[in-house]
């Protein structure tokens, strides 16, 4: 109770301080990104729920300064905004930061195609494009993040027909573990691979991406029955180039919040930078400190309602604004998420299941959100060779109780040996097993036994077929 307590006056904290920053400079400044202390030597993701201290933190300005680095480190993290919600980005040796190589290097006016180098922001990018009439056609939620780590993550928006980063990008410059360079192209497997593969290839320093003439949206924020969404969603990703939906999980309440982003030859709003910053405080304050109060009072199904009233107010019915400014937010209250891909065609199942099991446990209580994507082009990401719709929970104990699932921390001495058998032999071959370990009192063993489908690897043992694991300790 003390440590939830403690975090939460922490959290109200971090957040007044956000909040308070971004007030004060209009919007101009935020300081909730991943940040090398030196005077701590520590650095710290922008939620301040992972650290690591590493030997050595350094931000080279040149490709022969990472490549030198690289090939001389036993083990290497590359970090960008920080924008992370584990510590896949961290190391105790060399972390490397990108963030002095940030420069855009080369623009084709007539192709519309622009290299950058993979240190620079989101937010400094579309500034610089914008000021030549060019853009993106996918973007991030936040602006804070890295060129770079949009290519390690393969950035899905909330494009209804295609929406990854990977479709735009036509090459890239990687520096492997052995501090080579090489050029992939679009088309190749290599490239397909690095894109959605969280730097697990290389680091990749430089992205040649397609760009497209810069564009206005026309942004709706409306209340709906939530039953309308899974019976009309296939007339809404028809209608709309961009749809998103926010749930508040955990609560007996009908309705969620829908956002749809329509391209328009419409004139900008009227004071629509400024209605943006106050939607943005709204939506802040909406979620870091009415929905904190409400969870901890438990008391959210009374004043769940009463919000999503609240919010009919405060919210923008019809703004238009140029497309880099549609979606990034600057501000987010500090959270936990986790997100997961699912086939697009099971989610008209699969909402109502989650909202009810969401409902069984109060410590539950979360936003959900909800976004679509057509097939990736990428090996690795969650949206690859299929129509995806990602659904983010926003809720430290989904988190801990998904991550901490699974993985042990604790192994008592043993040693191991693992079978892959064909999964329509184990009815046959498990009772002959235990049949067998009787005969010798040495075998006497922990017999662990799981199940998978079929990899789409070479080499693995489930691959090409379903299979049963059997191990012996």
């Amino acid at each position: 109770m003390m440590r939830s307590i403690l975090r939460i006056f922490i959290t109200w904290a971090l957040d007044t301080t956000y909040l308070l920053v971004y007030i004060i400079t209009l919007g101009t400044v935020t300081i909730h990104e991943g940040k090398f202390s030196k005077l701590l030597h520590t650095y710290a993701n922008w939620n301040q729920d992972y650290f690591a201290q590493p030997k050595r933190f350094v931000a080279p300005r040149t490709e022969e300064e990472i490549r030198d680095l690289i090939k001389k480190a036993s083990k290497v993290r590359a970090v960008g905004g920080g924008h992370s919600f584990n510590g896949g980005t961290l190391c105790d040796t060399l972390m490397l930061s990108l963030d002095n190589y940030n420069k855009i290097t080369n623009i084709d006016h007539n192709k519309k195609i622009v290299k950058a180098q993979a240190g620079i922001r989101l937010r400094t990018f579309m500034k610089e494009l914008e000021a030549v009439n060019l853009c993106l056609p996918t973007l991030g939620s936040t602006n804070a993040q890295s060129l770079g780590g949009l290519v390690a993550s393969d950035l899905h928006g909330t494009r209804c027909s295609e929406g990854y980063l990977s479709d735009q990008i036509l090459s890239v410059r990687l520096v492997d573990a052995a501090g080579n360079i090489h050029t992939l192209r679009k088309g190749s497997q290599e490239m397909s691979a690095v894109c959605g593969a969280i730097g697990a290839l290389g680091v990749v320093i430089e992205v040649e991406i397609q760009c497209v003439p810069l564009y206005r949206l026309s942004k709706k924020i409306t209340i709906v029955e939530s039953k309308i969404v899974e019976q009309d969603i296939q007339k809404l990703l028809e209608k709309h180039d961009h749809l998103s939906f926010y749930y508040i999980g955990g609560v007996k309440l009908q309705t969620c919040r829908m956002n749809t982003w329509d391209q328009t030859d419409e004139a900008t709003s009227f004071l629509y930078k400024w209605r943006h910053f106050i939607q943005e405080i709204f939506d802040f304050f909406l979620c870091s400190f009415i929905l904190g109060i409400g969870r901890f009072t438990k008391a959210l199904d009374k004043f769940g309602p009463i919000g999503m009233e609240i919010m009919k107010l405060f919210m923008n019915r019809n703004l238009v604004t140029n497309a880099a400014g549609s979606f990034s937010r600057q501000l987010f209250y500090r959270h936990d998420e986790i997100e997961y891909g699912i086939p697009r065609e099971q989610f008209n199942n699969l909402m109502p299941e989650l909202l009810k099991l969401l409902r069984t446990e109060y410590a539950y209580v979360t936003i959900v959100e909800v976004r679509f994507g057509g097939a990736s082009t990428s090996l690795l990401g969650p949206g690859a060779g299929r129509e995806t719709v990602f659904i983010e929970l926003a809720n430290r104990n989904l988190v801990t109780n998904a991550a901490g699932s699974f993985s042990r921390q604790l192994f008592y001495r043993h040693d191991e040996i693992e079978y892959g058998i064909p999964r329509e032999q184990f009815n046959n071959l498990m009772p002959e097993l235990l049949k067998l370990l009787r005969t010798e009192y040495a075998y006497v063993t922990i017999v662990e036994v799981r199940f998978g489908g079929a990899s789409t690897s070479l080499l693995g043992p489930g691959a090409g077929r379903e299979t049963v694991f059997i191990e012996l300790a």
